[in-house]
């Protein structure tokens, strides 16, 4: 990005070469090369004591109005500058020759690189959610990385060690302005900063900018890394072991199978993960031993590979062009299965493709071609299939095409298209949008020249003062007659208290327009103390009666309560009970322990189930004992949010979920 000025050479050859003449003359003067901006004071942005080489971000003063090149920029004697993204401002800062950006960014924020988070503790403290309390602006902690984000996922190759290059994106940008108070790390809220014709760069979470900065200012975080979780459950332990990449991501994981009356291992399963500038998973190779505790173990390999361009597709999803499959015995001759290949216009798909390498000797292909509207609607799709045998000459091939054409208020679709337009099928939606808010929505579906309404609803809204769905009702035409809805299908309400918290949730539902099912959820929370907002109670009462008679006893009630450590506010127990026809036929308490620094070591549940036949109970323990190891730089790790993510999966069934205070409970046996 270095622009070479020839002006200062030139004047210095046209000097040496003189007047030509015999008398004297005054030596030409030597240009003053101009700072970027025509400012008469130069500036530099530094990342530390180096110079920082970004180009294309926009700066202006009260007489200046400009982009960094190099990272130079300029000002006047006495004025400030005002770093920006079209109409997004970065900081302001009084002009200076070297202007530090992370120090900037963060005193923006009123941060400072001494009151940054530097403890484990700190970190999670400063991301933290709670359910209980109510939604508030992020933290400046949020708005810091989401700075350094709208840079550094803009960059033209997303490589900042060789520099940011912006460029074009300060006028691309130049009449939105970012709201750098939202959840930028969420894709679909950054897609909602990229519009027109913009195509929307691949979102990071927050640990990419964080680990960028803190990287600059030479800020290692330690952390306990999970490095196992072992589970004994009846005759079998499972062992799960964990590493990680530098920046948080796991790069490989071993799940291990023993039996403990036999004292054999049984299988072992091993996945090795890269990733690509992007963050996002390019390969997993899978080694799976099974028969271990025999005399012919066996071993399969796979692999899977994926290549991502970038950027975001207009759901949210990373946008991906080629994905590839291989497997076998021989992991160095994979056999490769399937293949995958995207094209995208912007972000919309316009073909794909598929090959697929079948044991039975043939070769399945499949190809889908895709047409739109101006609006970006999807019109047409053409399938075509094909069987090739193993001389590559194709057996049998056929194309499918279906059609979308949309009307004012919803949309008619035919499949099994002809050349001609005629179709053995097509299916209509019609959305009308009443005066009252309320939404009605009719499908009619025609095959072989015969129509049928196959669905008639109406869907109404109420809303509370903060905008939250309070009431939503679900009517159906169940006998079809196009007019009136005699069908009380569903009524959902939510109750929020004062602060916004969601406290209670029912469903009421009639699929048959006979039996009424109704589920109810109670959320309390703890009012005080340092589980403060965390769950104190749920309960869900579940209950059905038939239609037009009274609402009888719920015949299931499945109760929660936790427990917290006064000093600590950490979870250390959960016991959860249910009524099953007015009998309590289940019980479970879960125990929670944990190390010195707060870190869940050990998870221990007792179960017991309570026949209703004879009353018998029968028992089960769970044990699932947790291990860490120590790194001296686990940001990545602590910012990608790894321990949760991973103890959500591995513990089992929902029960994680709870501990971590989501809104779902483990639910109890029939």
């Amino acid at each position: 990005m270095q622009k070479i000025l020839l002006a200062t050479s030139i004047s210095i050859l046209l000097s040496a070469c003189g007047s030509g003449g015999g008398g004297s003359s005054s030596p030409t003067p030597t240009p003053t090369p101009t700072n970027v901006g025509g400012g008469s004071e130069a500036g530099q942005l530094q990342l530390g004591t180096a110079a920082l080489d970004i180009d294309g971000l926009g700066f202006k003063t009260a007489s200046i109005n400009a982009i960094t090149v190099d990272g130079k920029f300029s000002f006047n004697e006495g004025e400030a500058v005002t770093f920006l993204l079209g109409k997004t401002e970065i900081f302001t800062v009084n002009g200076n020759s070297s202007i530090s950006l992370s120090d900037a960014i963060l005193k923006a924020n009123a941060l400072t690189a001494e009151t940054l988070p530097t403890t484990a503790n700190e970190v999670m403290t400063a991301l933290e959610k709670r359910p209980g309390i109510a939604p508030t602006e992020l933290n400046n902690l949020h708005k810091v990385s989401n700075t350094l984000k709208l840079l550094l996922v803009l960059d033209a190759d997303r490589d900042a060690s060789n520099g940011i290059d912006l460029a074009g994106w300060n006028a691309k940008l130049n009449a939105t302005e970012v709201n750098l108070n939202t959840r930028l790390d969420d894709n679909l809220e950054f897609l909602k900063v990229f519009k027109d014709d913009l195509i929307t760069p691949l979102a990071m979470d927050v640990a990419e900018p964080l680990l960028y900065l803190y990287t600059q200012l030479g800020k290692k975080i330690p952390a306990q890394q999970i490095a196992s979780i072992v589970t004994v459950n009846g005759s079998m332990k499972s062992t799960k072991s964990f590493t990680f990449h530098a920046d948080g991501n796991i790069e490989k994981n071993t799940s291990v199978m023993h039996r403990l009356t036999t004292e054999k291992d049984e299988s072992e399963d091993i996945y090795v993960n890269s990733y690509d500038k992007f963050g996002v998973r390019s390969s997993r190779l899978t080694t799976q031993t099974t028969d271990m505790d025999t005399d012919t173990p066996a071993t399969e390999y796979s692999k899977y590979t994926q290549m991502s361009n970038g950027y975001l597709s207009s759901n949210g999803y990373p946008i991906t062009t080629l994905q590839q499959e291989y497997g076998g015995t021989d992991i160095d001759n994979l056999a490769l299965t399937d293949e995958y290949k995207y094209i995208y216009l912007k972000d919309i798909i316009q073909s794909e493709s598929g090959i697929n390498y079948s044991n039975d000797g043939f070769v399945y292909t499949s190809e889908y071609l895709y047409t739109y509207d101006e609006q970006g609607r999807e019109t047409k799709q053409t399938e075509t299939n094909e069987k090739l045998n193993s001389d590559n000459i194709v057996v049998t091939t056929n194309t499918v095409m279906a059609t979308t054409s949309y009307t004012g208020s919803g949309w008619i679709y035919k499949s099994n298209v002809n050349d001609d337009g005629s179709a053995s099928s097509s299916y209509e939606h019609i959305n009308i949008f009443n005066d009252d808010e309320s939404l009605e929505s009719n499908e009619r579906l025609t095959r072989n020249s015969v129509e049928d309404l196959t669905f008639h609803n109406k869907t109404s809204y109420i809303y509370n003062n903060l905008g939250n769905v309070t009431e939503k009702t679900e009517l159906r035409d169940s006998d079809k007659d196009g007019s009136t809805f005699e069908h009380i299908y569903r009524i959902n309400k939510d109750t929020y208290n004062d602060q916004g918290i969601l406290t209670n949730q029912s469903q009421e539902f009639d699929s048959s327009n006979s039996s009424v099912q109704d589920n109810q959820y109670n959320y309390t929370f703890v009012a005080d103390g340092k589980s403060k907002g965390m769950f104190e109670s749920i309960q869900w009462t579940e209950n059905r009666w038939s239609r037009g008679s009274a609402r009888t006893t719920p015949f299931r009630v499945q109760t929660y309560t936790y427990t917290y450590d006064a000093n600590s506010g950490l979870l250390t127990g959960i016991n959860s009970t249910q009524i099953y026809n007015r009998v309590e036929n289940y019980r479970q308490i879960i125990t929670l322990t944990y190390n010195a620094d707060a870190m869940l070591t050990q998870y221990y549940y007792i179960t017991e189930t309570v026949s209703l036949s004879d009353d018998s109970i029968a028992t089960k323990t769970i044990t699932r004992d947790i291990t860490y190891s120590n790194t001296a730089d686990g940001l990545g790790y602590l910012l990608r949010n790894q321990q949760d993510n991973i103890l959500n999966e591995n513990i089992g069934k929902a029960d994680y979920r709870v501990v971590a205070n989501t809104l779902a409970t483990p639910n109890a046996p029939q």
